[in-house]
């Protein structure tokens, strides 16, 4: 389901760690999406179906929380 189908429903965002991907959060979204949370879980930049962005710069903490930030604006 796509999570921005109803507004006023609470979006979960799951956000994996290193060296992990979305696929870590596939037994929790299911149970949160029945208590009636929107969820996403995205592979963060540089893992899983993502881009890979050239250099360390590209994984700087502000670049990922912009991802994340863009994401939820969607």
């Amino acid at each position: 389901p796509d999570p921005r189908a109803d507004p006023d429903t609470t979006l979960l965002v799951f956000v994996h760690g290193f060296p992990e991907l979305a696929y870590s959060w596939r037994k929790q979204l299911p149970r949160f999406a029945e208590l009636g949370y929107s969820c996403v879980a995205p592979d963060m930049r540089g893992y899983g179906g993502s881009t890979v962005p050239r250099g360390v710069e590209a994984y700087a903490f502000r670049n990922v929380t912009q991802d994340l930030v863009a994401l939820v604006r969607l």
